[in-house]
């Protein structure tokens, strides 16, 4: 036998010693299995993680000899092999987490910026049709800039309670239907907005010069086009407020914060109904403003919410699920 073989000779047997020194049970297996899939799909270019490409129990032929050589290898087993890992996986799910603390920022910024705008604008007065119309003109630039404002607004909701949704799980029955109810009340409240800011505001500046006539038109229109923004703006709020309810169910069930925010949203959400329905056709800056401050604290306390780590949640649960 030459060198080259007594070589292999021993180091089959240093091997074989190896394996029957480290059995592993099936925890293990299944630990280093999907830790080194998830590292592999967060290296790799495809957006499908590998671990959701094969049952927990079956795996392919290459991954399974990948993970038992690398069980034999000290290098794994050693401190100085599983702190890089480790660090890789910290790496790997700190994305989610700070993704979701943007998307408080937004929440709480909306709330306080649309709230300011909306307490800026104000009717122009008169007495008359065309007085009315006139003040209603003057106030474009005003009009237009607030309610511009409110719809960017509506939208940064929109991405923060998805954003929401999705840390609490898309795929709980009562997640979706709270944010599919929630973005509909979205898609409301902007047509309210379009239609007081810039429907109305062009309407009156297109008739304060037209004929009599023609400005007693406009002067109706304007009024019923605010009997409806009215009626959309109050679906829009109560259809947010079932999505905040819904979600709140949800969170009354766990512990720390969570519950607490979910206490909020209930109560919040009561009280936007509550002053909907109590509110007359034509709502009062008074009415809109004291919905604004009820919605006001369920906002900040679901920016909260998304600024704070999951506790207690697993970072991988996080990630988006693979659609097969």
């Amino acid at each position: 036998m030459g060198s080259v073989g007594i070589a292999a000779w021993l180091m089959r047997g240093q091997m074989q010693r190896g394996v029957r020194k480290f059995r592993p049970d099936k925890r293990h297996v299944k630990f280093y299995v999907e830790a080194g899939l998830h590292h592999r799909s967060a290296c790799s270019d495809s957006n499908v993680p590998l671990a959701n490409l094969y049952p927990a129990k079956t795996f392919p032929k290459d991954a399974v000899a990948s993970v038992s050589a690398s069980m034999t290898t000290p290098a794994v087993h050693d401190r100085r092999g599983m702190i890089p890992m480790l660090q890789d996986a910290a790496t790997f799910t700190d994305q989610p987490i700070q993704r979701t603390r943007t998307a408080g920022i937004v929440i709480a910024s909306a709330a306080v910026i649309s709230t300011l705008f909306v307490a800026l604008d104000h009717s122009g007065g008169g007495s008359n049709p065309l007085e009315i119309l006139q003040g209603i003109a003057r106030l474009q630039l005003l009009k237009e800039v607030v309610h511009a404002v409110a719809i960017a607004s509506v939208c940064a909701f929109a991405f923060g309670y998805a954003t929401l949704a999705r840390r609490l799980g898309l795929r709980r029955p009562l997640i979706l239907l709270g944010l599919t109810t929630y973005l509909i009340g979205c898609a409301a409240m902007i047509g309210a907005t379009i239609t007081d800011g810039f429907i109305v505001t062009h309407i009156a500046v297109d008739a304060i010069h037209a004929a009599p006539e023609r400005v007693a038109f406009a002067y109706n229109l304007i009024h019923y086009a605010g009997v409806a923004l009215n009626d959309m703006a109050k679906l829009g709020w109560i259809l947010q407020a079932v999505g905040t309810l819904a979600w709140s169910i949800a969170l009354v069930r766990e512990q720390g914060f969570n519950q607490v925010a979910g206490v909020v949203g209930m109560l919040s959400s009561t009280l936007v109904v509550a002053l909907i329905f109590g509110s007359a056709t034509n709502m009062s800056m008074t009415s809109l403003l004291s919905v604004l401050l009820a919605q006001l604290i369920w906002n900040f306390a679901a920016a909260v919410l998304l600024a704070r780590d999951p506790a207690g949640v697993n970072p991988l649960a996080l990630q988006e699920p693979a659609i097969s």
